[in-house]
C-alpha cells in the first residue's frame, strides 16, 4: 500500500505499472503450458541514458555554441542602440521637437527589432532542442526495442514506473552503450 506521503501522480505511476504486470499474467493464463511462463520485464532507467548520451551531449554543446553566438550578435546591437540614443541626448538641444521625436521613434522601432530578433533566436534554439531531443528518443526506443527482443523480453518499463528491479533486469547501460554506438552525435540544423 503506497504511503500516504506519496505524491498522486507517483503512486497513479506505480499503480499502472502493476496493473500492467498483472494484465500481462492474466494473459498467458490459459494458454498451454504458459501458466509456467511470467513475463519477461526488463528496465530502463531514460533519465540516466539521457545523461550519458553523447549525442544529448552535443546537442547542449551546439545549443550553448548558438546561444553564445547569438549574445554576442544581441551585445553589438545593444551597443549600437546605446550609442545611438546618447548621441540623440546630444543632439535634443538642436533638433526641433519634430525632428527630435522622429529619431525617437526610429530609436524605440530598432528596439522592437532587436527585441523580436531575441524572440525569434529564443523559439529556434528551443524548436532545435525539440528536433534534437526527439531523434534521440526516436533511436532510444529502436535501440530498447532491439535489445528487448534479444532477450526475449514481453515488456520494457521506464525505471521511474518500477519500485524495486533485479539487477538481472536492468538494460540501461546495455542501452545507452548501443544509442552512443548507434547515434554518437545528432547535427542541428536551423531551418531558413
Amino acid at each position: 500500500m503506497p504511503l500516504a506521503s506519496e505524491p498522486q501522480p507517483r503512486r497513479a505511476r506505480v499503480l499502472v505499472a502493476a496493473l500492467a504486470a498483472l494484465l500481462l499474467q492474466l494473459a498467458f493464463v490459459g494458454e498451454p503450458g504458459a501458466q509456467d511462463a511470467a513475463p519477461k520485464i526488463l528496465v530502463i532507467d531514460v533519465q540516466k541514458i539521457m545523461q550519458g548520451s553523447s549525442a544529448v551531449e552535443a546537442i547542449q554543446q551546439q545549443l550553448a555554441e548558438r546561444r553564445e553566438a547569438y549574445q554576442a550578435e544581441l551585445k553589438q546591437k545593444e551597443q549600437e542602440i546605446r550609442e545611438e540614443e546618447k548621441a540623440l541626448v546630444r543632439e535634443r538641444s538642436r533638433l526641433s521637437g519634430e525632428a527630435f521625436a522622429e529619431r525617437r521613434r526610429a530609436l524605440e522601432q530598432k528596439v522592437s527589432q532587436v527585441q523580436r530578433e531575441v524572440q525569434e533566436r529564443q523559439q529556434e534554439l528551443a524548436k532545435l532542442q525539440q528536433q534534437g531531443m526527439a531523434r534521440v528518443n526516436e533511436v532510444l526506443v529502436r535501440v530498447a526495442q532491439k535489445i528487448a527482443e534479444e532477450q526475449d523480453a514481453d515488456l520494457v518499463l521506464g525505471k521511474t514506473t518500477v519500485v524495486i528491479v533485479k539487477p538481472r533486469y536492468e538494460i540501461t547501460d546495455l542501452v545507452l552503450r548501443e544509442l552512443n554506438e548507434t547515434l554518437p552525435t545528432v547535427p542541428l540544423q536551423a531551418e531558413n
